[in-house]
C-alpha cells in the first residue's frame, strides 16, 4: 500500500468526457489531414466536403462538428502545413546561418547572411500559393481568418528573431530596429513570391542581385 495519499477515481461522467475529448482530437487530425491529401490530388478549388469525410473515414456531419464550414477546415489544414514547413526550415537555416556567421563566411555576403534568411523566412513559391488559398478561405469565416492572422503573426515573430541574431553577431546595423528591418525584408519577399505566382519572375542572375545589393548593402554592417 502506498505511503502517499491516492487520489479518488475518476467518476464515469468524467471518464467519458475524457475519451469524447481525445475521440474529438482524433477526428479533427484525421479530418485536417484527409483535406490536404484531397487538396493535393484534386485542387483547392474541386475539394468536396464528400471527398474529405470518406479519404478521413468519418461522415460529413463530423466536419461541421469540428469546423465551422469547409473553407475553415481548408484554410486550418493549409495553415498547419505551412507553419511546420516554416519551423522545419527554420531549424535548419537558423544555424547554418550562425555557422556562417561565426566563422566570418557570411560577412561579406549579402546572401549568405541573416538578412537573406529574413528573406527566406517568407514562403516559397509553392507555399505561397498555399497562403493565397488561406486568405481566400479566410474571406468567408471568421475563425479562419484568426488562422491567418495567427499564422503569419508567427511567422513574423520568427523572422524579427533571426534579424535580432544578425544585430547580435555584428552584421546587421544595430541602429536600426529589428522589427522594421523585417517588415522591410518580409515585404519585399512576400512581394516578389506574389508575383511569381502570376507568372512574374525577376531577372536571375547578376542584374536581380545588384538590385538587392543596393536595397540590402546599406541595411548590413560594412567589413573592416
Amino acid at each position: 500500500m502506498s505511503g502517499g495519499r491516492e487520489l479518488p477515481p475518476k467518476s464515469l461522467d468524467e471518464s467519458r468526457g475524457i475519451a469524447r475529448s481525445r475521440a474529438g482530437e482524433s477526428t479533427r487530425q484525421r479530418l485536417l489531414e484527409a483535406a490536404l491529401e484531397v487538396i493535393d490530388r484534386d485542387g483547392f478549388g474541386a475539394a468536396k466536403v464528400q471527398d474529405v469525410a470518406l479519404a478521413a473515414g468519418v461522415t460529413t456531419g463530423a466536419i461541421y462538428s469540428n469546423f465551422r464550414n469547409m473553407d475553415e477546415l481548408l484554410a486550418v489544414a493549409l495553415a498547419g502545413r505551412l507553419r511546420d514547413a516554416a519551423r522545419q526550415r527554420h531549424e535548419v537555416e537558423i544555424p547554418e546561418a550562425l555557422e556562417r556567421l561565426s566563422s566570418g563566411t557570411g560577412r561579406r555576403s549579402i546572401l549568405g547572411g541573416p538578412v537573406y534568411v529574413g528573406l527566406r523566412s517568407g514562403f516559397s513559391l509553392e507555399e505561397t500559393q498555399d497562403l493565397v488559398r488561406v486568405l481566400a478561405a479566410a474571406s468567408s469565416s471568421a475563425v479562419a481568418d484568426q488562422v491567418w492572422s495567427d499564422l503569419v503573426q508567427e511567422m513574423f515573430a520568427s523572422a524579427v528573431q533571426t534579424m535580432e541574431i544578425g544585430q547580435q553577431f555584428g552584421v546587421v546595423r544595430s541602429d536600426l530596429d529589428a522589427r522594421s528591418l523585417t517588415l522591410f525584408a518580409q515585404c519585399l519577399t512576400l512581394g516578389r513570391r506574389l508575383l511569381q505566382t502570376a507568372g512574374i519572375e525577376p531577372d536571375e542572375g547578376e542584374r536581380w542581385e545588384a538590385v538587392l545589393g543596393e536595397a540590402l548593402g546599406p541595411l548590413l554592417v560594412k567589413p573592416e
